[in-house]
């Protein structure tokens, strides 16, 4: 009787060790890191050779008439004159948007150049001006663009010059075509060459 009750109370001892030592283990091991809650940022993206419509800023002109020698402008209330090289800035004409999110807000400024420009001639032909779109600036950077506008004035060709050739060839050389003109505000569209992105 005596052997039973001490193996009794050696077992029961055994267990509260056993026991203490394992809430000592828990009370000293570091509790798991909270998950934390990662909010990514999702991204809109206009892909490359998106179309844009642009506005032009100023009025383009192929009649040199209109030039004053030595002077930078034109007269006041004469055609702005096109050069080739001249830079053209256009406002983008409305908001660009990927689904919501707009990408290119309308009024940002885009930068065009002026590849040729020709004036009107003989035997019905028109003045012609031809425009190349360089870069578009959004949120302060630049990205490249492509297209090529051309812009003609209204020929005289057909029955008016073949009437005029008939009395000779020399007299087709006064029927003249219009001058190329492009009003402020003019339209005009081109393409991106890289992709723009906007963070929502």
């Amino acid at each position: 009787m005596d052997t039973r009750i001490a193996l009794t109370c050696a077992s029961a001892l055994l267990f509260a060790g056993f026991s203490n030592t394992v809430m000592a283990q828990a009370a000293i091991a570091p509790s798991a890191p909270a998950t934390a809650q990662s909010s990514s940022t999702a991204a809109a993206i206009l892909p490359a050779n998106s179309t844009i419509a642009f506005v032009t800023e100023t009025t383009l002109s192929s009649d040199k008439r209109d030039r004053v020698k030595g002077e930078p402008k034109p007269p006041k209330g004469k055609n702005h004159i096109t050069n080739p090289g001249d830079l053209v800035f256009m406002s983008v004409a409305t908001d660009v948007k990927v689904g919501d999110t707009i990408i290119v807000p309308k009024g940002a400024r885009g930068t065009a150049e002026v590849l040729s420009v020709s004036n009107r001639g003989g035997f019905g032909k028109s003045g012609k001006i031809e425009v190349a779109m360089r870069t578009l600036e959004v949120n302060g950077t630049k990205y490249k663009m492509q297209g090529v506008f051309l812009q003609k004035g209204k020929s005289r060709g057909g029955a008016a010059v073949a009437g005029v050739i008939i009395a000779g060839v020399i007299a087709g050389a006064f029927i003249k075509g219009e001058e190329a003109y492009l009003a402020q505000g003019s339209d005009m569209s081109f393409q991106t060459v890289e992709a723009i992105t906007s963070t929502r």
